[in-house]
């Protein structure tokens, strides 16, 4: 029995599918008529190939506000970092904070008993003190106390990346250094703190040395 032409435009439309009159919108793929210049339901321009922004579908307005949102988002992580980074380069680090109070502790305590000792008149019980080397002495330990923490942190980088690392730095000699460098960006500023902090406190200590002889 032969089908009718609402009987075929019956079945399409139930198996998913509808018979389509006129132009194809290339932009949203509706149907408008022959003769139309403007796409009713997405504002595409059939010459031109432009579309009218007051015809964006709610898709396109969704996308535009997630790129703008992961835009933000992108802005925010940045703004961050360089707070960060301007925030830890901002001036001095606790431990060198910490030496030059030490050094300033230090350096009143010994003047106050160099000259408590001065002022005392024992010719029984001289009291023999010598406050250059004393201070050479304190100076001395504090940087080297300095050196070994700086030498622990790194420690700690190399024990961080593998344990094989860890060990290598801690019993082959110079290897520490090897390490410290060759990863500059995690290590090698704390390295250069140590190398410094350790020729310091040997020239400080061999002056102390020097003032006892």
């Amino acid at each position: 029995m032969p089908v009718s032409a609402g009987g075929l435009d019956d079945l399409f439309r139930d198996e998913g599918f509808e018979l389509k009159s006129g132009k194809t919108c290339p932009s949203c793929f509706q149907s408008s008529p022959n003769d139309a210049m403007l796409c009713i339901h997405c504002g595409f321009h059939f010459e031109t190939g432009a579309k009218l922004a007051a015809h964006k579908s709610e898709l396109d307005e969704e996308m535009s506000g997630m790129a703008a949102l992961k835009k933000a988002e992108r802005d925010m992580a940045a703004a961050k970092v360089m707070q960060d980074k301007m925030t830890s380069e901002a001036g001095m680090p606790w431990w060198l904070m910490a030496l030059l109070l030490f050094l300033l502790i230090a350096s009143t305590a010994v003047g106050v008993y160099a000259v408590n000792v001065a002022r005392r008149v024992d010719d029984e019980n001289p009291v023999e003190f010598n406050a250059i080397a004393t201070l050479l002495l304190l100076f001395g330990a504090a940087f080297n106390l300095v050196a070994i923490g700086g030498n622990i942190k790194v420690l700690i980088i190399a024990f961080r990346e593998s344990v094989n690392q860890g060990l290598l730095s801690l019993f082959i000699p110079l290897y520490i250094l090897y390490f410290a460098f060759s990863r500059y960006d995690k290590a090698g500023k704390t390295m250069i703190v140590v190398l410094l902090s350790s020729a310091i406190a040997g020239a400080l200590f061999a002056g102390a040395q020097m003032q006892n002889q």
